[in-house]
C-alpha cells in the first residue's frame, strides 16, 4: 500500500482522475458493486455533485493524485435500500444516517485501504452529527475480505436478504454514536492524511 494517502471529498477537478478509476474496476466487480455507473459522464457528474448534493463522494488519493479508493457518501437512506430493509432501519432518522458504497483498486484490496476509507467517512459523518453509517446495497454473505473490513471498522449485521441476481445478503450498518464509548471505528485516527 501507498506510504502517504489523503483522503477527501473529490472535487470537480478530479473527473478524469475518478473516470480512470472507475475503467479500471473489473466486470467482476461491476457486477457485484453498482451504485451507479462507471463511466467519465457519471464521473463528471459525481465531481460536479459535490458543490451542492447529498450524493457526495470521498476518495483515497497517494502523492502521485492517482485515485485509490472510492465510495459513494449519500446523506440519508438509499430509497431501494429503505424499500427492502425498511423494518432494520426503523431505529435511525434519515437526517442520522450516511448512506455508504466503498470500492478499492483491484490490486491493493486487503491491505487496509477499506478500512481507512470507512473510518474517514465515520469521521465526517460525526462532523455532520450523523448517528451511522449505513451500507448501500449491502455486501454478499460470500464476500468474505468485505465482511471482515467491515467487521473491524464497526459494522453489525441487520438483516439477510435475497435477490434472483444477487443471492445471499446481508445488511449492514456502523454505529457511530455508543453511550458510555468513544467511536468504536478509530475514524479520527486516520481522517484526511496518513503517512508510513
Amino acid at each position: 500500500m501507498p506510504h502517504d494517502l489523503t483522503f477527501r471529498f473529490l472535487r470537480p477537478e478530479d473527473a478524469g482522475r475518478l473516470a480512470d478509476f472507475f475503467k479500471a474496476i473489473p466486470e467482476a466487480t461491476r457486477r457485484v458493486y453498482g451504485p451507479h455507473h462507471f463511466d467519465e459522464v457519471t464521473a463528471e457528474a459525481r465531481c460536479r455533485a459535490q458543490v451542492t448534493d447529498d450524493d457526495l463522494s470521498i476518495i483515497a488519493v497517494d502523492e502521485s493524485g492517482e485515485v485509490l479508493a472510492y465510495c459513494v457518501y449519500r446523506r440519508g437512506f438509499c430509497p431501494s435500500d429503505l424499500e427492502r430493509n425498511g423494518y432494520h432501519v426503523r431505529a435511525y432518522d434519515a437526517d442520522d444516517v450516511v448512506t455508504v458504497a466503498p470500492c478499492v483498486k483491484e490490486g491493493i484490496r486487503g491491505g487496509g485501504m477499506g478500512g481507512m476509507l470507512l473510518r474517514f467517512a465515520a469521521y465526517e459523518a460525526r462532523r455532520e452529527g450523523r448517528k451511522a453509517l449505513v451500507l448501500f446495497g449491502g455486501v454478499r454473505s460470500g464476500n468474505i475480505r468485505a465482511l471482515k473490513t467491515y467487521l473491524s471498522v464497526g459494522f453489525r449485521f441487520l438483516g439477510f436478504w435475497e435477490h434472483p441476481n444477487c443471492p445471499a445478503n446481508y445488511d449492514m450498518a456502523c454505529d457511530l454514536v455508543r453511550p458510555g464509548k468513544d467511536n468504536a471505528t478509530g475514524a479520527d485516527s486516520h481522517a484526511r492524511k496518513t503517512s508510513g
